[in-house]
């Protein structure tokens, strides 16, 4: 079972987002900020990261950043999603490392049809 990592300071949207993903099938994992998903991700190696674009503390640019420099080895797909699309956070974000992004709110067919898009869907 593929695992991902969903890290929103809204628990509201962390459980939204993991209803749809358990439905697709995929293992969830949450986290409240950047960084205590920073941690977790030095642990367990997910295949797919949503991040929040605006979290305290760190927002999701700073993640995607901090995780790149981070990481080695096999990268997972990392899906930057927002409230409003905004070219420079999103263009950032994908300069950064981010794969795809994904506007919020979202339901089933809009993330089925991203992580289809980004190869996570078989």
């Amino acid at each position: 079972m593929k695992k991902v990592l969903v890290i929103d300071d809204s628990s509201m949207i962390r459980k939204v987002t993991r209803m749809i993903l358990e439905r697709l099938h995929f293992e969830v994992w949450e986290a409240e900020s950047a960084l205590q998903a920073l941690n977790m991700v030095r642990r367990n190696k997910p295949d797919a990261i949503m991040v929040d674009w605006d979290m305290p503390n760190m927002n999701g640019v700073d993640f995607i950043q901090t995780y790149q420099a981070q990481v080695i080895g096999q990268k997972p797909v990392i899906i930057y999603c927002v409230t409003e699309y905004i070219d420079t956070n999103v263009n950032r974000a994908l300069q950064l490392g981010a794969d795809s992004y994904l506007m919020k709110p979202f339901d089933l067919n809009d993330v089925q049809q991203k992580f289809a898009e980004c190869g996570l869907l078989n």
